[in-house]
């Protein structure tokens, strides 16, 4: 089975390199091989280190560059646009399973009909658009804030299984996104935990696309 990681990461994190790859590393064990559809942008030098650590990993790694401009509206063009993106990498890795990271990565795999493409395994990293209103980022009346929880309760409804790190973050999904979402396809898996028991709690929801 190949699963393909969509994910949105700027220049200041390194969650690919040194949390999610080893992740993957060990799921290889479990016959599951996966490959990465990186959204980002910085330098040229920095994209070029993280695909050298993919190769490393023996993961495949295909990245799409995240237009910043127009006041705010480049990453949102950058999403939407991407949908083609992911049709191309899951016909480039010959994907099974599409597992997007967080919302702007679900409205990519949204804008490529990829619940149609192929069966979604949704990682919800905690509630980022809860987050971003604590920062001031932006504002819980906004049309930025409507719009992005539109999407997260879209590809929570849409996705065959959901990964979250509590149970109360499960809970508040679930009641967003209303029916037909339901807490039996939700997995927990801590943020601690992850490497330890990705196999133990990311196997049961992949299971079921085999």
């Amino acid at each position: 089975m190949r699963l393909l990681f969509v994910t949105w990461d700027g220049p200041q994190v390194d969650y690919l390199e040194s949390l999610f790859l080893p992740i993957f590393r060990e799921l290889r064990t479990y016959g599951v091989e996966t490959d990465v559809l990186q959204f980002r942008w910085g330098d040229a030098a920095q994209e070029q280190s993280i695909r050298l650590a993919c190769g490393d990993a023996r993961i495949g790694y295909s990245s799409v560059r995240v237009y910043r401009g127009l006041g705010g509206l480049g990453p949102f063009l950058s999403a939407v646009a991407g949908g083609r993106h992911i049709r191309r990498a899951v016909r480039r890795f010959h994907s099974d399973v599409i597992m997007p990271r967080s919302v702007l990565p679900s409205l990519a795999v949204l804008a490529s009909r990829g619940a149609k493409l192929r069966p979604v395994l949704l990682d919800a990293d905690g509630l980022e658009l809860d987050e971003r209103v604590d920062f001031g980022s932006v504002k819980s009346t906004s049309l930025t804030y409507r719009f992005l929880r539109d999407v997260e309760a879209q590809m929570v409804r849409k996705a065959q299984a959901v990964i979250v790190r509590t149970p109360e973050t499960r809970d508040i999904l679930v009641v967003r996104a209303g029916p037909p979402a339901d807490a039996d396809k939700f997995s927990i898996v801590r943020t601690a935990e992850m490497t330890a028991f990705t196999t133990r709690t990311m196997s049961r929801p992949v299971e079921r696309f085999a």
